[in-house]
């Protein structure tokens, strides 16, 4: 709390406060798109060392601010920029459950009516802090399953989740009334085909909100990339730029070609969202901001327009099961 709180009267704020118009990302799709969207990182640090993160080389304290700090700065947001939504940006939102009880009754204290969305770790959530949280106004809690292959997230996480634990916490969201966003991650260090298939059964067998399936990317400065380098995997000339997560730019999996990782993170995300034609047109005439978000990002775009062309290709000459729910 000793350092000041950000200047933000030098930032843009129109143009970061309209992130939800333009921002092609579902982890803030809770947000209307006519609402301001404000963001705060109110705990730094990570108890955990992933092996993709920052914090798998770098033994970072954790450092929360208090929960008279972020109420004063929610009030300022709300004061100066009018924000109606709010984004808790940091790893584990609910890492001290004591905190964000206090931050939840400093709110409902303030009359502070604000929809909101977070971070978290299945293993740091409970059914009594979720609904605590739910009653100020969280709406969406994004975790990291990352993998349905218990043998993929040790490697990943250093044993420090299981997939069981990912499952219960997708019910104890549901259980409080709020959503679940989860992001997964295909072609991994010894990844086979069969713990694909666990992460696309997960998926299947767990009624998740909203998913996210990324291609496993290693970035310098990581162990992830460390065992890249070990194995070989990073090009002696690597392009930084291209280190994006819809489609292996650097492979980190030796037992798989990038093809199959590639197919496969197809299949995943034409079975979870298949679009026809018709529909594309209707969001396309029903919601006029979708132009602006492709003259503002063109390459994005360009990316998610190939994407399109590849889950529909799939639908069409491979075949998927029809979505069940349990």
């Amino acid at each position: 709390d000793e350092i000041p709180p950000p200047s933000w009267h030098l930032m843009d704020m129109e143009f970061y406060l309209s992130a939800s118009e333009r921002f092609m990302g579902v982890h803030i799709d809770y947000v209307p798109t006519n609402n301001k969207l404000g963001s705060l990182m109110t705990i730094r640090g990570c108890p955990y060392s992933c092996i993709f993160c920052c914090n798998s080389w770098r033994n970072i304290p954790i450092r929360f601010h208090s929960p008279e700090r972020v109420l004063d700065e929610i009030k300022f947001l709300i004061e100066h920029y009018g924000i109606q939504a709010l984004y808790f940006a940091e790893d584990d939102f609910f890492m001290n459950k004591s905190r964000v009880k206090n931050i939840c009754r400093l709110m409902h204290e303030n009359n502070i009516n604000l929809i909101w969305g977070c971070q978290a770790r299945s293993n740091s959530i409970d059914l009594e802090s979720l609904k605590i949280a739910k009653e100020a106004g969280c709406c969406q809690v994004q975790f990291g399953f990352e993998s349905g292959s218990q043998r993929i997230l040790d490697i990943l996480k250093n044993k420090t989740t299981k997939v069981e634990k990912n499952a219960q916490a997708v019910k104890l969201c549901k259980q409080a009334g709020i959503r679940s966003f989860a992001t997964f991650m295909l072609g991994n260090p010894t990844e086979t085909v069969e713990d694909l298939q666990a992460t696309f059964d997960f998926i299947k067998n767990n009624d998740i909100d909203r998913v996210g399936v990324l291609v496993t990317t290693p970035f310098p400065g990581t162990k992830l990339w460390q065992w890249c380098q070990e194995h070989n995997l990073i090009p002696e000339n690597a392009d930084y730029s291209a280190c994006i997560t819809s489609n292996v730019s650097i492979p980190c999996c030796d037992t798989i070609p990038p093809k199959v990782v590639n197919k496969f993170a197809r299949k995943i995300r034409s079975y979870l969202y298949p679009v026809t034609f018709g529909e594309a047109m209707h969001e396309i005439r029903s919601r006029p901001f979708l132009l602006y978000k492709a003259i503002m990002h063109p390459i994005k775009t360009f990316i998610i327009l190939i994407e399109m062309v590849n889950l529909l290709i799939n639908k069409l000459f491979i075949g998927l099961p029809e979505k069940t729910k349990n």
